[in-house]
């Protein structure tokens, strides 16, 4: 007994600070670090919005320190946002003026967290509940709305991930009626939660809800008695490439563009080779890759009406922090490549055919080495970003390019930079209606989309692309002039 008591008197005092100082809400932070309630801030993958002012991305760190605090609620909230735009929008960035989202969930910190993404910093006052809203676990639900398609989908979360009698706990400790004994209970509560929370699947926290169609009358959507917009495809430009897409570039190029000319830019996410052979079957209109060779083939195959340079990033290679391979400073990539096999070092290849993975194949070639085989050599399979934290958590070298270690080192615990390599440049190609005739049903509107982003415009959107965010662009424009080139029956720009 004697020594709970300690504990039991902090806790008394801090509870009478609490109601002295203004409550739960006015000394939240303090508390969450003496007691060791934020111990850290889980790696969830962020929520991605469309504002008029770009992409804009909300990490779940960011959420906290806008709250004021880590908070279960907040926690919750920030996962029901994940999964109901992923399950409306799939991998598109929503905008924010094409989202609603519609709650009776009695969370101040849920309410913080809609505030931030619909609204953002610049908000004129904190959203309260409204005087009645009960304070029920059974409450704890979202409705997230589509107001373009009129579709909706209600996320619930499943009762047993809230405890019974938490929010008995909350109203006691908001009446200054809680015991020492009882707030143990709700420390505990609200610890738990806010590390399990992140840690859960989106299925298991809120079960496999589906979208469903809506309608409504007053004004909140478009009225269902007025014409459909026109169905996306009768508009759609289609785009083969990798990192740009992942990275956020091509949504950034695709809304300026359709802002002007009301189309619709449907991106498919893959490497480079996998990305020609799209345009090959007449699946693409437009190709974006880093790998010169498998272009200036498609090209001379036929399959490109138009081809240039886009824009480049450079190559880099990251490795373990304390890079046993000694590769630091080197500035050949062959060079480093030599060393990291004299070694025995740990190394990831993606291993996918993509531009990166064609790169790395021709620089052992060019050494006469063979990797393959060997223990310290293993293959991802995976895209850029998935790779890069795969070799993060096996402390592997591995080679990518710039612009996505810039924008996601900061995931990585174990990597830094060691090599900057050469440039790493990314070539357009406009794929032939000549030789895919059903391309040419959106066939002006996608050589207009190749225009743009060869031209002055695009050139302009990629120079800025992350500048903002990192201090510096992410890519730089090859800027070529407007419309780039023809292509000729050798495959060579002309």
């Amino acid at each position: 007994m004697k020594g709970r008591m300690p504990a039991l008197a902090i806790t008394t005092a801090l509870l009478a600070l609490l109601t002295a100082r203004g409550g739960w809400g006015a000394e939240c932070a303090s508390c969450h670090q003496a007691r060791g309630v934020q111990e850290r801030v889980a790696d969830v993958d962020p929520i991605r919005i469309r504002t008029e002012a770009g992409v804009r991305s909300i990490t779940l760190g960011e959420a906290y320190r806008f709250h004021g605090h880590s908070c279960p609620g907040l926690t919750l909230t920030f996962r029901a946002a994940q999964y109901g735009i992923r399950l409306l929008f799939g991998e598109e960035v929503p905008d924010r003026k094409d989202l609603e989202i519609l709650t009776r969930a009695p969370l101040a910190g849920g309410f913080d967290l809609l505030d931030l993404l619909m609204t953002g910093e610049g908000r004129k006052a904190p959203t309260r509940p409204p005087e009645g809203m009960a304070r029920d676990r059974d409450l704890i639900a979202f409705t997230f709305i589509r107001k373009s398609t009129r579709t909706a989908v209600d996320v619930r979360m499943k009762p047993e991930h809230y405890p019974e009698d938490f929010f008995a706990y909350k109203k006691k400790q908001s009446d200054g009626t809680l015991t020492p004994a009882e707030w143990e209970v709700l420390h505990g509560y609200i610890k738990g939660m806010i590390l399990g929370f992140p840690t859960l699947s989106l299925e298991r926290l809120f079960g496999e809800p589906r979208p469903y169609p809506l309608l409504a009358w007053g004004g909140a959507l478009p009225a269902h008695e007025r014409t459909p917009p026109p169905a996306p495809e009768y508009g759609q430009i289609v785009v083969a490439t990798g990192s740009p897409y992942e990275l956020g570039l091509v949504d950034e190029l695709a809304r300026e563009f359709s802002a002007g000319h009301g189309s619709v830019v449907r991106c498919i996410k893959t490497p480079t080779g996998p990305g020609l052979d799209l345009g090959r079957n007449g699946l693409a209109h437009i190709t974006i890759g880093h790998e010169k060779e498998a272009t200036a083939r498609f090209a001379a195959e036929g399959h490109a009406a138009r081809r240039t340079d886009l824009m480049h990033n450079y190559t880099v290679i990251v490795g373990p922090l304390g890079d046993p391979a000694g590769i630091d400073g080197v500035g050949d990539l062959g060079e480093a490549h030599r060393r990291i096999f004299r070694a025995g070092a740990p190394y990831l290849s993606r291993g996918d055919g993509g531009g990166m993975h064609l790169l790395e194949r021709r620089t052992w070639e060019s050494l006469g080495l063979d990797p393959a085989g060997n223990g310290w050599y293993t293959t991802s399979g995976r895209f850029m970003l998935d790779s890069l934290l795969d070799a993060d958590a096996r402390g592997q070298y591995h080679m990518l390019d710039s612009s996505t270690w810039a924008m996601h080192k900061g995931k990585t615990k174990n990597l830094r930079l060691l090599v900057l390599g050469p440039p790493n440049r990314y070539e357009i190609c406009l794929v032939s209606a000549e030789k895919h005739p059903h391309l040419s049903y959106n066939g002006e509107l996608a050589e207009a989309f190749y225009e743009f982003l060869t031209g002055e415009e695009g050139g302009r959107v990629i120079a800025r692309f992350g500048v903002g965010q990192y201090g510096e662009p992410l890519y730089h424009p090859a800027r070529n002039g407007a419309g780039g080139a023809a292509v000729g029956g050798s495959g060579q720009s002309r």
